[in-house]
């Protein structure tokens, strides 16, 4: 599904979720994968949406938190990724999930396979990359406390995997761009289809030299 009729789905999909209508959004999403459009060319958008909405103040929190919990049951009927996950989510000793939550959809939705770690230490981040031999770390922090953590995660892998490519999101950084590279990350994305953009090219090229 492409041009108007695509972005006409889209449109639908986002008003849908915008007034809290579960019924119409999950009609309007079966409608359009009947007539061929992939999950992720209808779900990918869709995040982007919200994403900007929130940050516009167009939306509250609550409508975003039923969305990706309507959204979530949608991508859980998609088939599993059969790959090994290359990419790690985390949120940095910080307990505000949402915006994690919203990302690891984004990134599934995507067709990527995602190893979600919740809420770690920077001890046990580093333990599960290796573990897991990730490629890719995304980290979620919501307070600014939890954001300059990073640092110190970023010490640790240069220590035990260098090779691996650390992104940032939230408010912090939102605030502050110059955050990002005060605490070594490689990237940050201000929506979850910007995360998944940054998670391409990462598994694609590599970590970029620093």
């Amino acid at each position: 599904m492409v041009g108007n009729q695509g972005r006409g789905a889209i449109r639908a999909l986002v008003a849908s979720l915008n007034a809290l209508d579960r019924a119409e959004f999950e009609a309007r999403y079966r409608q359009a994968l009947a007539q061929g459009a992939a999950p992720h060319a209808l779900l990918t958008p869709v995040f982007d949406a919200l994403g900007k909405a929130w940050d516009e103040g167009q939306i509250s929190l609550a409508q975003l938190y039923l969305a990706g919990r309507w959204t979530e049951g949608l991508l859980d009927e998609l088939p599993p990724v059969e790959a090994p996950a290359r990419v790690g989510l985390c949120v940095l000793e910080d307990h505000h999930k949402l915006g994690a939550r919203l990302v690891e959809q984004a990134l599934r939705g995507a067709g990527l396979a995602v190893h979600p770690m919740g809420v770690v230490t920077v001890d046990e981040a580093v333990e599960q990359v290796l573990s897991h031999r990730l490629q890719v770390l995304l980290v979620s922090a919501l307070m600014l406390r939890a954001a300059l953590r990073v640092r110190a995660l970023r010490d640790a892998l240069e220590h035990r995997a260098p090779g691996v490519s650390l992104f940032v999101g939230g408010a912090p950084f939102r605030s502050d761009p110059r955050l990002v590279g005060e605490v070594g990350a490689d990237g940050t994305a201000d929506t979850a289809p910007g995360a998944v953009a940054l998670v391409q090219r990462a598994l694609a090229h590599g970590r970029a030299p620093r």
